[in-house]
């Protein structure tokens, strides 16, 4: 671009401006709005179904319910927060959705252990008591 200390006028002109959205720091004001609070709503629907799946009186149930919300959160929530990256979501919603993605993997998690546990007794009981003692 500089020769010796004087500018070159085509390398000035070739260079294209930047949009200010593009630029560090910025972003589109046309973007989509973030679904933080919704996306944070249905983490703590999962969470709480994940924890039910643990308790004894509520049997397995609640973690079949609880593993497809815990992986539909974790799909959208990936989504939302490489849109927010490139710039054409809001990114205020960013803490938020990230405070849902550990709500969703807790939630995730204890599904998953309620219902491999609860479903392993089930299993087990009906097992020992044979198919011909019902």
């Amino acid at each position: 671009m500089f020769n010796d200390g004087n500018v070159n006028r085509t390398d000035i002109q070739a260079e294209k401006p930047v949009p200010p959205w593009e630029r560090p720091g910025c972003f589109r004001l046309d973007c989509e709005p973030h679904r933080g609070n919704f996306l944070w709503w249905l983490g703590c629907a999962g969470f709480v179904l994940g924890v039910l799946a643990l308790v004894p009186c509520c049997g397995w149930q609640p973690g079949l319910l609880g593993i497809p919300f815990g992986l539909c959160n974790r799909y959208m929530m990936k989504r939302d927060l490489a849109k927010m990256r490139a710039g054409t979501m809001d990114p205020a919603g960013a803490v938020v959705t990230t405070q849902a993605e550990n709500l969703s993997r807790l939630g995730l998690w204890f599904s998953i252990a309620g219902t491999v546990v609860w479903g392993g007794i089930v299993l087990v009981f009906s097992w020992l008591i044979g198919p011909g003692e019902r």
